[in-house]
């Protein structure tokens, strides 16, 4: 967090792979990167009956309002071709 600007995006795993691009990393995303959520203490809508979300990322399951972690989860891509 830099006062007067706000939060600097880094990636020091990217600037630790490549150390020539350091600089670049501190301070900007590449465009293979996606911003899954913004901000921490995080609400659903509607909102959910266990504790704020740090961050969004996988799925947050509920039943009857208590907090479940037990899932499988799976997940796939599909390049297309533009």
């Amino acid at each position: 967090y830099l006062p007067g600007r706000g939060w600097v995006p880094v990636d020091v795993s990217e600037a630790d792979k490549q150390p020539v691009l350091k600089d670049y990393f501190f301070g900007a995303h590449d465009p293979n990167r996606v911003k899954f959520t913004t901000g921490r203490d995080i609400m659903l809508e509607p909102k959910q009956k266990g504790e704020h979300l740090n961050y969004f990322i996988y799925p947050y399951v509920e039943i009857d309002g208590v907090p479940h972690s037990d899932m499988t989860l799976s997940f796939s891509f599909k390049d297309f071709q533009g």
